[in-house]
Parts: C-alpha cells; sequence; structure tokens
C-alpha cells in the first residue's frame, strides 16, 4: 500500500525484471525502460508503460498518466 507506481528507468539492458514483475504482483502500474527483460514482461499500456530511459519527458508524461486515470 506504501507506493502507488514503480518507474524503473534503467539504462542497462537487465536480463530479468524482477522489480516489475514484484510491481504487478502487487498490482501496481510499471513504468519501465524499452530494453531488455521488460520487453517480455510489460505489455505497453496493459500491464505498464514502456519509456525510452533517457527521456525524462516521456517518463514524467507517463507518471502524470497513471496518476490522472488511476
Amino acid at each position: 500500500e506504501g507506493i502507488d507506481l514503480v518507474v524503473a528507468p534503467t539504462q542497462n539492458e537487465e536480463p530479468f525484471g524482477l522489480t516489475a514483475c514484484e510491481a504487478n504482483m502487487l498490482g501496481k502500474p510499471v513504468i519501465a525502460a524499452n530494453n531488455g527483460g521488460f520487453l517480455e514482461i510489460i505489455e505497453d499500456g496493459v500491464n505498464g508503460f514502456l519509456v525510452d530511459a533517457k527521456n525524462a519527458v516521456m517518463i514524467a508524461d507517463k507518471i502524470e498518466e497513471i496518476y490522472s486515470n488511476p
């Protein structure tokens, strides 16, 4: 209950996005980098959002979208 969402904009390609799995298990939306293992876990717009890890505006827009449309 202590968190509303998880943001994982890692620029290093993780082989498996454990943080995304854990967030999904808790029913929390995820904003994750569109690289590595996140691509296998996150279906963009369904159980989270995939973003360019270097694009702070895109990440901020997705955070705002989540808070505007719970």
